[in-house]
C-alpha cells in the first residue's frame, strides 16, 4: 500500500507541476495526456488512452470477479469460479457498474465526474473492510495463535480512526467540488 501511495503521489505531483504552470485544467483524458507530449509528441494522447483503458479494464474485471466470488461464497451459493453463481454475481456487478456509469455520465454530461464518483465510491467500503478485518483478526477460532494482541488492536483502532478522518475529508472536498462544478 505504501509503494502504491508513493507512486500515486509522484504521478499527481508531476502532473500538477506540468499542467498548472501551463494553465491547463483537466476536463478530459486528452488534457491529462498533455504532460506526456514532451516525451511522446503527437502520439501522447493515444498512448495515454491505451494505458488508461488497460488500467481501467484490468481493475474492472479483477474486482468484479473477486466481488462476485466473495458475494456468492458469503451467501453460501458457491465458492469457485467453476460454479454458476459466482459467474452470475460477477456479471451482475459488471452490469450494475455499467448502468451507474452510463447514468452518471448522461445525467451530468461529463465523463470526468463519472470517473471521480466511481473512484470516490470505492472509499465508502474502506472503513467497513477495516472493521471486518479487525473483527476477524480478533477471533481465536479463525486466527488461532495469530490472534491480535492488545497492542495490535490499539494500532488497528488508530489506523481505523485515521481512515475515517481521511474518508470524511475526501467526501467533504468531493461534495464541494461537485456543488461548485455542477451548480
Amino acid at each position: 500500500m505504501f509503494l502504491l501511495a508513493i507512486m500515486s503521489v509522484l504521478i499527481i505531483t508531476t502532473a500538477a507541476a506540468t499542467l498548472k504552470p501551463l494553465g491547463i485544467s483537466v476536463n478530459s483524458a486528452a488534457d491529462m495526456a498533455i504532460q506526456l507530449e514532451v516525451l511522446l509528441g503527437s502520439y501522447a494522447k493515444y498512448i495515454f488512452a491505451f494505458g488508461f483503458i488497460s488500467a481501467a479494464f484490468s481493475s474492472l474485471i479483477v474486482n468484479a470477479v473477486i466481488g462476485g466470488g466473495l458475494l456468492s461464497d458469503g451467501l453460501g451459493l458457491g465458492k469457485s469460479m467453476d460454479e454458476k453463481m459466482p459467474k452470475v454475481f460477477t456479471i451482475l456487478i459488471l452490469l450494475i457498474g455499467m448502468g451507474i456509469s452510463v447514468y452518471v455520465s448522461s445525467d451530468i454530461g461529463n465523463a470526468v465526474y463519472s470517473l471521480i464518483l466511481a473512484q470516490a465510491s470505492s472509499m465508502l467500503a474502506v472503513p467497513l473492510i477495516a472493521i471486518g478485518l479487525l473483527l476477524i483478526a480478533n477471533r481465536k477460532d479463525v486466527m488461532g495463535k495469530y490472534k491480535n494482541t492488545i497492542f495490535q488492536n490499539i494500532l488497528a483502532i488508530i489506523g481505523f480512526v485515521l481512515i475515517c478522518v481521511l474518508v470524511y475529508i475526501m467526501y467533504s472536498k468531493l461534495l464541494g467540488y461537485f456543488t461548485d462544478s455542477i451548480l
